[in-house]
């Protein structure tokens, strides 16, 4: 599966959104985000299964898993993994990946 993965991350032990600066989705080129541990381990709770990616492009749009729309790990470093899916998931477009100190 196409892929790519942020650096090392540290919240500092604070709660953070993460947004998408997105384009071209569309029902044959979608998107997902998964949240890793400092080793590239899935963070449960955080995975591409649980992720409820944004499915219109957009500048700033907010990425959930669930019912949760904050990551609250206090475990060390994470990193961001931005997952493209579908028929066509070389159509989906990833400008930018944001975090926000979510309060």
């Amino acid at each position: 599966m196409p892929h790519f993965v942020s650096a090392p991350i540290d919240l500092e032990g604070k709660a953070a959104r993460v947004y998408l600066n997105v384009g071209d989705l569309d029902d044959y080129s979608t998107v997902s985000v998964e949240v890793l541990d400092k080793r590239f381990r899935p963070i449960p709770g955080y995975t591409r299964d649980t992720c409820l990616a944004p499915t219109l492009g957009g500048f700033r749009e907010l990425v959930r898993w669930q019912e949760r729309d904050t990551i609250k790990y206090t475990d060390g470093r994470i990193r961001i993994r931005v997952n493209f899916s579908g028929v066509r998931p070389e159509d989906a477009k990833v400008y930018a990946v944001y975090l926000e100190e979510a309060s």
